[in-house]
């Protein structure tokens, strides 16, 4: 829709951003302490900071859930992503391999 493949459609883009909350609310159960140092591109700084890493999924899938309920157009849908999009570099950045 931001980018103009489609047409704006309200609900669908509330549905995506209560999906984005509702997939980090499960996220604190997707890196137990016996998936530490296995194959995948998560670092090690999630389990040695895991209250940080914790406190980023909670807050992206509040702002997420909360930027669902402010969507009235386009517009609104646009402000929303840049805001909801700050959040994931929180994480990605600090937490996630760099692709080689």
């Amino acid at each position: 829709m931001i980018e103009g493949k489609q047409p704006f459609n309200a609900d669908a883009a509330k549905k995506v951003l209560m999906t984005f909350g509702e997939t980090s609310d499960k996220g604190k159960g997707l890196w137990p302490d016996t998936s530490k140092g296995g194959d995948h591109s998560s670092l090690p700084a999630i389990w040695e900071n895991r209250a940080d890493f914790d406190a980023k999924l909670a807050k992206f899938s509040a702002e997420s859930k909360a930027a669902a309920a402010k969507i009235t157009d386009l517009d609104s849908l646009k402000a929303q992503m840049a805001e909801i999009g700050k959040n994931c570099g929180g994480c990605h950045n600090t937490y996630r391999k760099k692709a080689s």
